[in-house]
């Protein structure tokens, strides 16, 4: 089974956050390769490559990483050379073009116990908007140094806004058509901005965790991020 190495990079740099989530569970089906991971009940991650991204491709198992970070350093150092991919014995094993040979550490007790599921909860369809427009609320925290972004829809209006304990405050606005309702999210919100581009589909609710979903014809990509609990009375 071979593939660019860059495509793969991308990919699962986009999945796991670029490492953030440190460890992550490949799961080469007939479909393509499926990855799953969460950070405790924080943020829950999925995404698939299908499998025409790859040649001769061949539905080789379950691989856990134990380091995501080192893994896309790895496939990074590959450029958009094509590399071969085997398991063998529980371990991810890399062959390139020049027919060097890496082994990726993996972790035989994730896969044998694996249990990450997509949460299950009540969400609905959402609302589309452009990346970038996120991506300008995440910007806007950079500049006022915070890590928490409101993210409001009152009378089809949606708003984003960041706020400093001095009182600076950064809003982006635009018209949706979605209900009513508020909630507050930490650092991984930021962190998946920065992994998604294009149109995107957001769902939410009061104080409940949201939802954000790419799709594309190469991957599609599924985020859930719990909302910061206020411990105020």
């Amino acid at each position: 089974m071979k593939i660019k190495a860059n495509i793969l990079k991308r990919f699962i740099g986009k999945v796991t956050l670029e490492g953030a989530i440190p460890t992550s569970l490949l799961q080469f089906n007939e479909e393509g390769l499926d990855v799953k991971l969460q950070a405790s009940n924080i943020v829950f991650c999925e995404g698939n490559l299908n499998k025409g991204n790859f040649s001769d491709y061949t539905a080789i198992g379950d691989i856990g990483i134990k380091n995501n970070q080192m893994f896309i350093s790895l496939l990074n150092r590959y450029g958009d050379r094509i590399i071969e991919l085997k398991n063998d014995a529980n371990k991810l094993k890399i062959i390139s073009e020049t027919g060097s040979t890496f082994y990726v550490l993996c972790d035989k007790e994730m896969v044998d116990n694996h249990s990450l599921k997509s949460p299950n909860l009540d969400l609905d369809n959402g609302f589309e908007l452009v990346a970038e427009k996120l991506d300008a609320i995440k910007k806007a925290g950079e500049i006022l140094k915070v890590q928490t972004t409101t993210i409001e829809v009152k009378e089809k209006n949606l708003v984003l806004s960041v706020n400093n304990d001095t009182g600076d405050s950064i809003t982006e606005e635009m018209a949706v058509d979605y209900k009513d309702c508020i909630g507050k999210y930490g650092d991984f919100l930021q962190k998946t901005i920065s992994a998604v581009e294009g149109l995107v589909s957001v769902s939410l609710g009061d104080n409940y965790p949201i939802q954000i979903k790419e799709v594309r014809a190469e991957y599609n990509l599924k985020y859930i991020i719990a909302p910061m609990v206020s411990t105020e009375d």
